[in-house]
């Protein structure tokens, strides 16, 4: 299938508007388009700026008939890299194997997230089928002609068992036409509507005749998320965290007129935090623990006595009970100037409220490195009581270079030594990397 129109943004940038169509401008009913797509997935991606389709702090693909915008994260400034970059940290953040990546027989140049995203799917299926198809037993009510499992003659009753002489049973049976297997062939047919390479759309078409005898799913969003995960399912799970990607990003409401839309995209603030969480669990030392968007604490109480202002730092680290150091993660570009070096003063108010309601006495501020802070000085800023007396908690600024070019594991190994350091400026002595 040909893929149509690509234009390729970054996060916080824009695309003209004008009378034509063209490499790098929509026209008023494209853009019309794509916001009506971005409003109906309920996620702000993009607002209508002057003459200019304006977008967020999300990245990834939305796509409408034949035009896909691709909004990739502000990095590298290199469309590849960036690409790589944002698909390495979902795989981290999702516990997803990075062979993957290093696998895919993919040109990030050439090809878009979209794609990446089919093809890692597509990847993942083929190594799991290899083991064959999941079969499962699932409970069944039917009506047949001998009795099998649990027989319900109180349901015979109502009706005219001489004509219709078969009986109500209820039974368990093992077979491929379970849950899980619905979520995966869903995902499996919206993905071939999609405009993917002629190779990638071979893999699809192949891979969902593996499933011809899986019925269809029931789209509500309760029923993606009903799926037990056992011994049995486990070995499924980075295919069927995709197929839920795939799957909320083609809802039946994406629509705008005769266009069906497709709104894969992912918030960077929350992808950044899962990343550095995930990358947290690999260097903290026995003893400690972590724990993420937690303890919820209250800030205050009303005149009534009732919880008010619910606070939850991005990671407290703990030794049993006891607050050893905060840390909150802001997916923001710092422009490195001046004593602040462009740190929001909103932010370093809520981490000196952290630092006092949670009696600690370390907390941190981790960015994303950018060139603007090249060979700028990490700051450290004493927290003082009445504007004069230190009260010995203090907030140390960090920032993690994402665009280290390695390998994907080595990528990895390299972060987690950033993460690390991090973390003992804190007052944490890290796990050894590797």
């Amino acid at each position: 299938m040909d893929r149509g129109r690509v234009i390729v943004v970054r996060e916080y940038g824009h695309i003209a508007i004008g009378e034509v169509p063209g490499a790098s401008q929509i026209t008023a009913a494209e853009a019309e388009t794509i916001l009506r797509i971005c409003r109906d997935a309920g996620k702000p991606i993009a607002l209508r700026g002057h003459r200019r389709l304006v977008f967020a702090n999300w990245c990834g693909v939305v796509q409408a008939g034949g035009l896909t915008i691709e909004v990739l994260p502000k990095i590298a400034e290199d469309d590849a890299y960036d690409r790589g970059t944002l698909l390495r940290m979902l795989a981290v953040a999702h516990d997803f194997p990075l062979q993957r990546l290093e696998q895919a027989k993919l040109d990030q140049q050439r090809h878009t997230l979209l794609q990446w995203v089919v093809r890692w799917f597509c990847d993942e299926l083929f190594e799991q089928l290899h083991r064959g198809i999941l079969r499962q037993y699932v409970e069944i009510s039917e009506l047949i002609p001998t009795i099998r499992g649990k027989w319900r003659p109180e349901r015979d009753a109502l009706r005219t068992f001489m004509v219709d002489a078969r009986f109500d049973c209820q039974f368990d049976d093992l077979t491929v036409d379970n849950r899980l297997n619905r979520i995966l062939k869903a995902a499996l047919a919206v993905a071939s509507r999609l405009p993917l390479s002629k190779e990638l759309s071979r893999d699809v078409a192949s891979l969902l005749a593996v499933f011809t005898d899986v019925g269809h799913l029931d789209r509500r969003a309760a029923a993606l998320q009903k799926l037990e995960v056992n011994r049995l399912t486990a070995h499924f799970g980075p295919s069927l965290m995709i197929a839920r990607w795939i799957l909320g990003s083609d809802s039946p409401g994406l629509r705008s007129g005769n266009t069906r839309g497709f709104a894969l995209v992912f918030e960077m603030n929350l992808l950044f935090q899962a990343f550095v969480g995930r990358l947290l669990r690999k260097v903290l030392p026995a003893g400690l623990r972590l724990r993420q968007e937690a303890p919820q604490l209250y800030l205050a109480t009303d005149q009534e006595q009732t919880p008010a202002f619910l606070m939850k730092p991005d990671f407290t680290v703990l030794r049993a009970s006891e607050v050893v150091c905060l840390a909150d993660t802001k997916w923001k570009q710092l422009d490195g100037k001046g004593r602040r070096r462009g740190i929001q003063q909103s932010d370093v108010y809520q981490l000196h409220t952290y630092s006092q309601a949670y009696a600690s006495l370390h907390v941190g501020l981790w960015y994303p490195f950018s060139s603007k802070l090249e060979g700028v000085d990490r700051p450290t800023y004493n927290f003082l009581r009445l504007g004069k007396s230190p009260t010995g908690a203090c907030l140390r600024v960090d920032w993690i270079d994402l665009g280290v070019d390695l390998p994907p594991t080595a990528w990895v190994a390299e972060l987690e030594t950033q993460v690390a350091a991090a973390l003992e400026m804190l007052g944490v002595v890290a796990q050894p990397v590797g």
